[in-house]
């Protein structure tokens, strides 16, 4: 009957700073596993700043008429080693009821914190969850994700006006990332 049928159409975006991706980083994207018989297309951006390349690369993607229908959208960042089926695997996550579902993975530097923030009890929780809670293979609620490597329904971008992600810079000092 078709039944069991998931709509996986997934618009790829990966933004860079130059336009030059590592050769390392192109392997592996070149060696990502996309889902059988589902159109993807990858969307590269650059020479913005990363929260205004993610937002012209959805609004590209919502004005074309073919992909403006699909499912999915995957932010992949030009610095993310992911496993060959981390795709797939997301898609899997994501499909139990999730919005987005993103890859677990850590800042860069000495502290090494989860890219994903907040328990979901507290609304405006935004902390960094700890490295005991993060646990790889299974999905956790939380109420911030990185976007190095993240599945988000493309429906949210049609319910919410833009801009979507921005990087903030507040008078203390203090800086937010789009993620």
């Amino acid at each position: 009957k078709g039944d069991t049928f998931q709509d996986r159409s997934t618009a790829v975006i990966t933004p860079t700073r130059t336009g030059v991706i590592h050769e390392r980083v192109v392997n592996t994207m070149l060696k990502l596993v996309g889902p059988l018989n589902h159109p993807r297309e990858w969307f590269f951006t650059y020479g913005h700043e990363v929260g205004v390349a993610y937002d012209a690369a959805i609004e590209r993607i919502l004005k074309n008429p073919e992909t403006r229908e699909w499912k999915w959208i995957l932010t992949y960042e030009d610095d993310m080693l992911p496993p060959p089926d981390a795709h797939v695997r997301l898609l899997e996550a994501a499909e139990k009821g999730y919005d987005a579902c993103g890859a677990l993975y850590f800042t860069k530097g000495v502290d090494r914190v989860p890219m994903a923030y907040g328990d979901p009890a507290q609304v405006d929780d935004f902390r960094p969850m700890t490295a005991l809670r993060a646990q790889a293979g299974g999905a956790e609620e939380v109420n911030g994700l990185g976007m190095g490597f993240t599945l988000w329904k493309l429906e949210l971008f049609k319910e919410l006006p833009s801009p979507w992600f921005q990087t903030v810079v507040e008078k203390s000092g203090d800086s937010y990332s789009q993620d």
